[in-house]
């Protein structure tokens, strides 16, 4: 919140946000964030780190929003399924050697959301390079890894029919942040 990057960049509007998916939703910030700004808005957001998820759930539960935010916990991808998944690391956690967690098909879910916010830690490549990616309507707010895959987030973005404004870099973690809207 500090760093306010959650906050849409000159050019992005939103209007009416209704339904929102969070893939990589962590402890709840972004569903947070969300309905300060829609207090009506549906979530449902993935989360794939059980530690993480607890205290995503008990922040869904402490404050009544059982009704609107739903927290799945799995891991998002293209297809069902299990992965391996390093845990423990709170917004570090990612795919790679460790303990077992359920993948879900996140495409279908995307398919009716009006904004949605990826940041898996570099699995998110799969999603967007799927070809159901490009049918989607829905303004993304995607977090890149460092280095150069923001510009081949960027590309992948703008092939699937997404204008691309960048909101400028995470100061603490050098990534940037990019948001893909269709007009």
């Amino acid at each position: 919140f500090g760093q306010r990057e959650y906050e849409p960049p000159p050019g992005v509007a939103l209007g009416n946000v209704e339904r929102v998916v969070d893939l990589g939703a962590n402890v709840g910030l972004f569903g947070a964030w969300v309905l300060g700004h829609f207090p009506d808005a549906r979530i449902v957001a993935y989360e794939a780190d059980p530690g993480n998820a607890a205290i995503h759930r008990i922040a869904i539960e402490a404050n009544g929003l059982t009704d609107q935010w739903r927290l799945v916990d799995s891991f998002a991808g293209t297809a069902p399924g299990t992965t391996r998944f390093v845990t423990g690391l709170y917004a570090g956690s990612h795919e790679g050697d460790g303990v077992d967690v359920p993948v879900v098909d996140v495409l279908p879910e995307l398919a009716n959301a009006d904004l949605v916010k990826i940041d898996i830690e570099g699995a998110e490549w799969p999603i967007i390079a799927d070809a159901r990616f490009s049918e989607l309507r829905a303004p993304i707010e995607e977090g890149s890894p460092g280095g150069d895959p923001a510009l081949a987030a960027e590309r992948l973005l703008a092939a699937a029919g997404y204008q691309v404004h960048h909101s400028g870099r995470k100061p603490n973690f050098g990534a940037g942040v990019l948001w893909g809207v269709r007009h």
